[in-house]
């Protein structure tokens, strides 16, 4: 999940002047977000690309999923909107000191709003996504679903066929 850049919390209008400041502010940053969102589903990393097509269209035992999906001003890489499950497929870039720490703001942020965060590596998604996907829906079974009609399929409980793709 990648903080979007240049995003910033303060309010485009002069000092001391009206109200709503703190209103305009946060939408502004939330266009921003959706803005730079939009711009990441057109560049999916290939183990995303990957995941996604194991994700899409409810092909995951009918749960539903958006790409690119953002909370506050966070990207996260995959979201399953109504039990509030955020996927996250971390690179290499994820595993530094600095990293580490940017992660843990970002997901105490994205905990805190009532998301539940599935964190997977690049290699669990390229050498073992099978396992990759059970494991999510081992997650995604106790969490409770937040409004609308329910998107399981029929075979609820059943574990999908998984198909190998090449990218």
């Amino acid at each position: 999940m990648e903080k979007a850049p240049s995003v910033s919390l303060r309010s485009t209008a002069p000092p001391n002047r009206g109200s709503g400041g703190a209103q305009r502010s946060t939408q502004d940053a939330t266009v921003k977000a959706k803005r730079f969102a939009k711009k990441l589903r057109a560049e999916l990393t290939p183990a995303e690309k990957k995941l996604w097509q194991q994700l899409r269209a409810g092909r995951l035992s009918g749960y539903k999923f958006r790409r690119q999906h953002p909370v506050g001003n966070y990207i996260a890489d995959f979201a399953c909107i109504p039990h509030k499950l955020i996927i996250e497929a971390d690179g290499d870039t994820h595993f530094t000191e600095q990293a580490e720490a940017k992660d843990k703001i970002r997901s105490d942020y994205i905990t805190a709003q009532g998301w539940t965060i599935f964190r997977c590596t690049n290699l669990d998604i390229y050498n073992n996504l099978s396992g990759t996907l059970d494991s999510l829906l081992n997650a995604l079974a106790p969490l409770p679903r937040f409004g609308g009609a329910v998107e399981r399929s029929e075979t609820e409980g059943a574990l999908p066929n998984f198909e190998k793709e090449t990218l």
